[in-house]
């Protein structure tokens, strides 16, 4: 006690490192001296008193963020909502790659929310109505070409969110009333001695336009990421939009398609539209010149 009461402190070796060579504390002549007492000036308590602890040093999985590292091979594989969900909160917090070691882009992860976000979760949408909300495990490579059949013959004005009909409804309502509409225009032409090339514009005039080329592969490449991302995660074994999402050429033929019908369904051009739909769009032109030019206050401009 009167030794602490006096300033020396009681070092048990080697608890105590010496602060440096030319300063040493303990007393090296005393070699079998079991504790050493040695004097401890301010400056060397107010050193050992503020001496800052380092902190412990963090593993490098403790600081990426667990929703980017593989989930646990117990892990049942999501449904098609649960799924999408969890990649539209990855990518908004601006993750994009899914690896372990990938830092996130909080700027480009809220443009991808503005821009892309919705469109991922119209697509969820879509596909849970048409497959149920099943795991993604449990679609079969039938049910995917079924699916996007059926989505090619959906009418533009179908809304997955809000309809009260189901897709198959919807689809097979619509061929119905196209194809009852077109049988109505047959025997309407008929009956007036049509001929059969004004049969057939009028009847390609009463087709009801489907879901564009563009939003049926957007809707594939949305899905398609999803399910990359979900193999990244290991809940998939393998894309299973690999064989179903369009390459080029297909995309092209359904397209060309596609525009062949709306430019018949607009000019009510026959089976040709290559000169008979430029001479459509002729008649037309001429028809609105002439109508304009009967107008007495522009009569003057218009082209003769």
């Amino acid at each position: 006690m009167a030794l602490q009461d006096a300033g020396w402190v009681v070092w048990i070796q080697p608890e105590i490192t010496p602060l440096s060579n030319s300063r040493q504390l303990r007393d090296t002549t005393l070699k079998n001296a079991p504790a050493v007492v040695a004097p401890m000036s301010m400056t060397q308590k107010a050193m050992l008193e503020f001496a800052p602890v380092k902190p412990a040093v963090r593993s490098v999985v403790e600081t990426l963020p667990s929703v980017c590292a593989p989930p646990n091979s117990a892990e049942v594989c999501p449904t098609i909502t649960k799924g999408a969900e969890t990649y539209i909160d990855l990518r908004t917090k601006g993750y994009k790659n899914f690896k372990t070691n990938e830092q996130a882009n909080e700027k480009a992860g809220a443009s991808w929310a503005r821009n892309t976000a919705p469109n991922v979760r119209s697509t969820a949408c879509l596909f849970s109505r048409i497959l149920g909300d099943k795991p993604f495990d449990q679609i079969s490579d039938p049910e995917m070409t079924a699916a996007w059949e059926l989505m090619a013959r959906l009418p533009r004005s179908y809304q997955a969110k809000t309809s009260k009909m189901s897709h198959q409804e919807a689809a097979e309502e619509t061929d119905a009333t196209e194809k009852h509409n077109q049988e109505v225009t047959r025997v309407k032409l008929e009956k007036k001695g049509a001929s059969p090339g004004k049969s057939e514009s009028e009847k390609l005039m009463c087709r009801i336009r489907r879901l564009r080329t563009a939003t049926i592969y957007r809707h594939m490449q949305d899905f398609q990421r999803i399910c990359v991302f979900l193999r990244k995660r290991g809940h998939l074994t393998a894309n299973i939009m690999e064989d179903h999402i369009w390459d080029s050429a297909e995309y092209e033929r359904r397209d060309s398609r596609l525009q062949i019908a709306s430019q018949q369904h607009v000019t009510g051009v026959g089976k040709y539209p290559g000169i008979g739909g430029r001479m459509k769009l002729e008649q037309v032109a001429l028809s609105h010149r002439n109508r304009w030019a009967r107008h007495p206050g522009i009569r003057n401009l218009c082209p003769t």
